[in-house]
């Protein structure tokens, strides 16, 4: 109703007057700026050769009549959309737990259901069979039980307790445990059909990370034994550096005096050779003082 109601009102419907539009005229395609040639005189002429027919559109109340039947539906299947939850963007790992917890106990209702559905059509079908069946290797006393709910929630906790038990366990434990029997019961438990590989392969494979683990090993030995090289070239060069040091401060030391020594001897030198010079100041200074 709604798809056929939102088609008939998302176009244009005419109504087309043959007898007034002009000759060969194509009535059968509307498209914008068209032209419509038509004909007419007097009373004629006062009613158009097209007019536009409006349909009500009542998708707002088809969409009203959808949401109800959903409502319905949550209702029969006890399963509504507001326990299962809405997932929304950037959700945190705590609560997309919370959600499928939710969800889980949602889905346990809907089985136990299913469960009492179930319980009663087969007890019916054995109670049947115990009293109208001519097979007598059938007769028995038995009571039909329906195992949905208890079954899932048996391998909820069964899941649970391996988790628990393969984070609990020392290395001590493991040794009495086959760790492939353990690790098929744990993919099991989780509904994951993954092919374990065979123990000559896993050999293979540790004996490759062993080898990977000794290489690494001798890789370091080798780099802490060239690191000790380095350190003991490092401790030789300081003491030759030093040494040669105490060489030049020696050596420098000497060649100051010796500088010192020929520094007095200029100074010496200069006084002499501006000795007469200064007394010559000296006189002409005196004589000034006289005039």
């Amino acid at each position: 109703m709604l798809l056929d109601n939102a088609a008939c009102t998302a176009g244009p419907q005419v109504e087309v007057n043959m007898s007034l539009l002009a000759p060969d005229t194509d009535v059968d395609s509307i498209y914008a700026r068209k032209i419509w040639f038509r004909e007419g005189r007097g009373i004629e002429a006062q009613y158009p050769a097209i007019r536009g027919l409006e349909f009500n559109s009542h998708i707002d109340e088809l969409l009203t009549v959808i949401d109800t039947f959903k409502g319905f539906a949550d209702e029969e299947t006890c399963l509504p959309t507001w326990m299962i939850g809405e997932r929304v963007n950037n959700e945190t790992a705590q609560a997309a737990s919370g959600r499928m917890a939710t969800i889980t106990i949602a889905i346990k209702d809907v089985v136990k259901n299913f469960d009492a559905f179930t319980e009663g059509i087969i007890q019916d079908l054995y109670a049947w069979n115990m009293d109208f069946n001519p097979r007598q290797d059938i007769k028995g006393d038995y009571m039909c039980k329906a195992r949905g709910v208890s079954s899932l929630v048996m391998k909820e906790i069964r899941m649970q307790a391996l988790n628990q038990l393969s984070t609990t366990m020392t290395e001590e434990d493991w040794i009495y445990v086959d760790r492939r029997e353990f690790l098929n019961e744990k993919f099991k438990a989780h509904d994951i059909n993954i092919t374990l590989r065979s123990e000559e392969e896993a050999d293979k494979i540790r004996t490759a990370n062993q080898e990977s683990i000794q290489m690494q090993l001798a890789i370091q030995m080798q780099q802490a034994e060239v690191g000790y090289k380095k350190a003991q070239t490092m401790a030789q060069l300081s003491k030759a550096r030093e040494n040669n040091v105490d060489a030049v401060v020696k050596s420098q030391g000497e060649d100051t005096q010796l500088v010192d020594a020929q520094t007095d001897k200029v100074r010496v030198e200069t006084e002499l050779l501006l000795k007469p010079e200064k007394e010559k100041k000296k006189k002409d200074v005196k004589q000034s003082k006289k005039v």
